[in-house]
């Protein structure tokens, strides 16, 4: 792979990607004999590039067959090399779309579980933002990236349902095999992907890690998914953290078998079971890793409205209130007391908080009076501690504090 920096995952392009490969096409595989041949050590190579420039695609192509080898070990290797078509040529590109009954070519698609075909884009060379930092543009390997992906899910498991599992597993691996940026501009969109994924389980959403594994979580329900405070960045979350691990990475897999109609109801309820046990665990990771993007921002972040916002979200979500306006060595000082507190006492969700109001409630001689009452005094806390500080998860959680406040009793 190049050894230049790139952005982590704009999402939005990489659905984009995935809306051209979502399903196999019906037409049958047929290699346009007319574009020159090569072959790699992982795949075959069929191309209208400039032969320099065929050799460097030949030479990604390969190396993201072994970044898939390392990310999603659980997908074996095909015993045949696959085939990629790379064409520069935008005519030619659109052309093939229609012959393999593609309706809207996205920078790549899957023919079959042995084909990729890509539009075939040179890199740009990096914008400049505030503070002459260079901001990297969208790499063009990103699409070739997640199809390689799907195509590699076709030949192991057959044809799958779109599930957002599968999506997420395609973020996932992508950011892998295109490598992370290290600029600010990067890390400030990994730090609102943590908060996208965290921020609704900390404010009472239900548990997610069964959820978003379940074949049942697909892009065609998104009424399901909002209903429960699913949405990409946690699914991304959950994958990630699962790849952590070789045991949970080996649910992922039986999860995609559930969702190819491999898996049997029997052996399904075990899954679940094992992945319901992944929730205390995920979610504790999960928000170590918020904590430690935003303390980091906190002393890092060199302008003034980043600090602000890092200690905004630190008192939503820890209760703690850091100055962002101090000096440099004071910032910091800051935040390694706020890490020597959390180690003492990590903070749980938010509802967790009101515990003891709810039980007292149960008890009480108007249960929904109490109840009521609770609810007001949730409202207030949450206002307060979220004052300066917005987020679509805040207003979402406002909005459904009633069943999340039930899904909380419940666990009483």
């Amino acid at each position: 792979m190049r050894s230049t920096p790139r952005p982590p995952l704009l999402l939005s392009a990489l659905l984009l990607a995935l809306a051209g490969c979502a399903a196999p096409p019906p037409a049958p595989l047929v290699e346009p004999q007319d574009l020159p041949a090569r072959e790699g050590a992982r795949v075959r190579l069929r191309t209208d590039l400039p032969d320099a420039e065929a050799k460097d695609a030949l030479a990604e192509c390969d190396a993201i067959e072994d970044a898939l080898d390392a990310a999603v070990p659980f997908l074996p290797a095909p015993s045949a090399l696959p085939l990629v078509i790379a064409v520069a040529d935008p005519a030619r590109h659109a052309l093939l779309a229609k012959e393999h009954g593609v309706d809207r070519p996205a920078g790549a698609y899957v023919v079959g579980a042995d084909m990729v075909v890509v539009r075939w884009e040179p890199e740009a060379p990096p914008m400049v933002g505030r503070d002459d930092e260079p901001v990297a543009l969208e790499p063009p390997l990103r699409p070739l990236a997640a199809a390689s992906l799907r195509r590699r899910l076709l030949a192991g498991l057959g044809p799958l349902p779109p599930t957002w599992l599968e999506d997420a597993l395609a973020e996932v691996f992508v950011e892998a095999a295109l490598g992370v940026d290290p600029s600010r501009g990067a890390a400030a969109r990994r730090r609102e992907r943590l908060l996208d994924a965290y921020l609704p389980l900390y404010l009472g959403a239900p548990p997610a890690v069964v959820t978003v594994c379940s074949p049942r979580a697909t892009k065609s329900d998104p009424r399901r998914r909002s209903e429960a405070g699913v949405n990409p960045a946690l699914a991304a979350a959950v994958v990630r953290f699962c790849l952590l691990d070789p045991d949970r990475a080996k649910l992922l897999r039986r999860s995609l078998e559930r969702a190819a109609g491999l898996v049997d109801d029997v052996e399904w309820a075990t899954v679940t079971a094992a992945l319901a046990g992944l929730d205390a665990p995920f979610e504790r990771w999960l928000a170590e890793s918020v904590r430690h993007a935003l303390l980091e921002q906190l002393v890092l972040a060199p302008w003034p409205v980043d600090r602000w916002e890092a200690a905004s979200a630190l008192r939503l979500l820890c209760n703690v209130d850091l100055d962002a306006d101090a000096d440099d060595d004071t910032r910091e000082r800051q935040a390694d007391a706020t890490r020597e507190l959390l180690q003492k006492e990590p903070p749980q969700r938010f509802l967790a908080g009101f515990r003891g109001e709810l039980g007292k409630a149960t008890d009480a001689r108007s249960r929904l009076q109490a109840l009521s009452y609770v609810q007001k005094m949730v409202l207030g806390e949450l206002d307060r501690r979220a004052k300066g500080y917005g987020h679509p998860a805040i207003d979402a959680a406002r909005a459904d504090l009633g069943r999340a406040l039930q899904r909380e009793l419940d666990r009483l």
